[in-house]
């Protein structure tokens, strides 16, 4: 099965990855990772969800993630990489909320 590709807001992704996280998106290695997000959203919009684009976005644009030591920066790489799923919901209309 192939996996979805779709445009993602960056700033609505990162709100909903810290709901998700909740107090934990304050910890190590998990604040880098929203740091590298807030420096990318700074230079880019919208990405590519499953393509790599955010990785490739983290080697452009952030440098928070360009002095992460190897652990941190694999961690970090893997959330960013990390496949996204989008879910729609519908009603017999076609419809889509």
């Amino acid at each position: 099965m192939e996996t979805e590709q779709f445009k993602v807001n960056i700033q609505e992704w990162i709100r909903e990855q810290k709901a998700e996280y909740r107090d934990n998106a304050y910890y190590s290695p998990n604040a880098e990772y929203f740091k590298v997000l807030a420096e990318i959203g700074q230079h880019k919009e919208d990405f590519i969800a499953n393509t790599g684009e955010l990785v490739k976005f983290a080697h452009e644009f952030s440098s928070t993630f360009q002095g992460l030591e190897p652990d941190d920066k694999a961690f970090v790489t893997s959330m960013l990489d990390g496949e996204i799923f989008s879910i729609e919901y519908g009603d017999d209309e076609g419809n889509i909320f």
